[in-house]
């Protein structure tokens, strides 16, 4: 039998708590649900406590792993991000595209030929004139090397001799 004030089992022939003192009644104890102990109430709600705290620490671990690492690059992008033209040794790729376009996206794809490829686009000026920017680079993983492929601006492919003054421009 359960005391209907503080909770502690007793004896079933008792008529008094062996805990607070509170007298027991038999004809009670059979409608009246069994209380849970203290010390299992406080387990409970601590259980639940830590249950939300590792909740909230796997979500910032998965914020924080998803902003991490190399701003997201993949090993191609990072190859000519990181590399120099050969014209243009004083500058890495990734230094003078930085300056040059605002808010520059660099991704990498692979061609329907197989081929690896890295992009760079954003906003530049050219002749003057804010525009779109795509510059493109043709990679080989393997050999650790890379080259000037293809530049367009607002959409439209441009000559190499464009691209030549652009990056003598940029890379100065």
């Amino acid at each position: 039998m359960f005391c209907s004030k503080c909770g502690t089992q007793n004896d079933e022939t008792a008529a008094f708590c062996s805990k607070c003192g509170d007298g027991l009644k038999k004809e009670a104890a059979a409608s009246v649900a069994q209380p849970q102990s203290p010390a299992i109430g406080i387990k409970k709600k601590k259980s639940k406590k830590f249950l939300l705290i590792g909740i909230v620490i796997v979500g910032v671990i998965i914020i924080a792993l998803s902003f991490s690492g190399s701003s997201g690059d993949d090993q191609y992008v990072q190859m000519v991000k990181n590399g120099h033209l050969n014209n243009y040794p004083n500058k890495t790729v990734g230094e003078a595209f930085g300056g040059y376009l605002s808010n520059a996206k660099w991704s990498s794809g692979t061609s329907t030929e197989g081929n690896k490829f890295v992009n760079v686009r954003g906003r530049g000026t050219f002749m003057g004139n804010r525009v779109d920017t795509l510059v493109q680079f043709s990679v080989d993983y393997d050999n650790g090397t890379f080259e000037y492929r293809a530049l367009e601006v607002n959409g439209v492919p441009q000559a190499n001799l464009i691209a030549i003054g652009l990056f003598e421009n940029i890379f100065k």
